[in-house]
């Protein structure tokens, strides 16, 4: 079925070599969908401090006006891909477990 001399892009896809652009759009949009994710993560995080009182943010040592920075340091991809790295709470994958509250 390789002989087909139609539209360039038809024989792409006869010869079975279009999957590579599908195969990328769908690592494009796991990316996506990962940064919305996370962007939504640190969003939380940020409100939930915030949320706190300044005798609260003393005892754990956070000044309010670094929250989104100390937030930002934490939630890395690194950061959260070498904490989730290997461990489980229950059965899922500690993987946007860092922020308060959610697990």
């Amino acid at each position: 079925m390789n002989t087909y001399t139609g539209h360039p892009r038809a024989r792409l896809d006869v010869a079975g070599r279009g999957h590579g652009v599908v195969s990328q759009l769908r690592g494009w949009l796991h990316n996506l969908g990962a940064t919305l994710h996370r962007n939504h993560e640190r969003r939380v995080a940020i409100r939930e401090l915030r949320a706190l009182s300044d005798s609260q943010l003393d005892d754990i040592g956070v000044a309010r006006d670094e929250i989104p920075e100390i937030v930002q340091s934490l939630t890395t991809r690194k950061a959260v891909e070498t904490r989730a790295a290997g461990k489980q709470v229950g059965s899922a994958s500690l993987g946007a477990g860092y922020c308060i509250g959610h697990s």
